[in-house]
């Protein structure tokens, strides 16, 4: 666990919160109540001799500190993976996850983790769900989505003393026109208003779609359906490091000719944007390294590329540097 500023800087090191002897833990999810702590849950291997997983759960305060053990949730003796968790108005936790393969299961936390629902299985799901996605509104009612067979669902739910189903299974994404849509995630507005997004690999057109579905007592209104941002935009990555990083020298070598091969390639492959996602240093506009005075860094690629007709753009940093920013970011021709 770690936590960050708005604006991306570190405000705790990084925490432990998982202490197995070393067995594979996987997919967490986390949530954060109204004072602030955290809850996370997630799937790992420690019951080794079944060889399957169990869903544990954990508290933390808002730095991270443990409020409570490592708290295992599902005792089902068959595969319990791909937990999402989120709160209600009342600090109760809500966690639904894959039970492969019969579908997918919720259970009602207190704030502290102890069981006050037992288990249930998710309506419309039984033998039909992955990579759950929950969300909570302001009602307190549950927002869920979910893939099966390359179909992406959405239900809206309600927990009283049962687990009710308010809406009936939707289908947002289905495989009529071929691709594979699955892994969704959602995101509420209010008790009537969600927004899902997922990926499918549609031949020519892998990218991430979305969807709003907007509900009310007695209907469900059309949705609007997009494709992700720059759906028919076409990527060449080229990588500048190895598995060890590089020195700044080998960063600058190789980020050089990354820019000369597409300067090089820019009318075969249509190039128009190189978007660099490292950098080196910080620096400001005065005192930004040049070719004069470092022969080595990639100032003379980057003006060939502008020249060229090919707009760039480059990471500032990672660290949230008030005094200055990245290599080659400073540089006066990069966005």
């Amino acid at each position: 666990y770690r936590k960050l500023s708005n604006s991306g800087a570190f405000l705790t090191s990084e925490t432990r919160i998982v202490f197995n002897g070393g067995i594979t833990t996987s997919n967490p999810s986390i949530g954060v109540d109204n004072q602030g702590n955290v809850h996370v849950a997630w799937d790992d291997l420690r019951v080794f001799q079944t060889f399957l997983d169990e869903i544990y759960y954990r508290k933390l305060n808002n730095n991270g500190a443990s409020l409570t053990g490592e708290t295992q949730i599902s005792f089902t003796g068959s595969s319990s993976t791909k937990p999402t968790i989120a709160l209600d108005s009342q600090g109760n936790v809500h966690v639904v996850w894959d039970e492969s393969p019969q579908g997918l299961l919720y259970k009602k936390l207190n704030n502290n983790g102890v069981n006050v629902s037992g288990l249930w299985w998710v309506p419309n799901a039984i033998f039909s769900g992955d990579n759950p996605s929950l969300e909570i509104d302001t009602g307190d009612n549950l927002h869920l989505a979910w893939d099966s067979a390359w179909v992406v669902y959405y239900e809206k739910l309600s927990f009283g003393n049962n687990l009710n189903n308010l809406t009936g299974r939707i289908i947002l994404a289905d495989n009529t026109l071929g691709g594979n849509p699955r892994e969704p995630d959602i995101v509420v507005e209010n008790a009537n208003k969600t927004y899902i997004s997922w990926e499918n690999d549609l031949p020519g057109a892998y990218d991430i779609y979305f969807r709003s579905v907007t509900i009310n007592t007695t209907t469900l209104q059309p949705p609007s359906f997009y494709r992700g941002i720059a759906p028919n935009a076409k990527l060449a990555a080229l990588k500048i490091f190895d598995m060890n990083g590089g020195s700044n020298n080998s960063f600058i070598s190789r980020l050089a000719q990354a820019i000369d091969w597409c300067i090089v390639n820019r009318n075969t492959y249509n190039i128009k944007v190189i978007t660099i996602s490292s950098g080196n240093g910080t620096y400001s506009a005065n005192n930004c390294p040049s070719s004069a005075n470092l022969p080595s860094y990639a100032n003379n690629a980057i003006q060939n590329a502008i020249s060229s007709g090919i707009f760039i753009d480059a990471a500032s940093g990672n660290n949230g540097n008030l005094s200055g920013i990245a290599y080659p970011a400073c540089n006066s021709n990069i966005m």
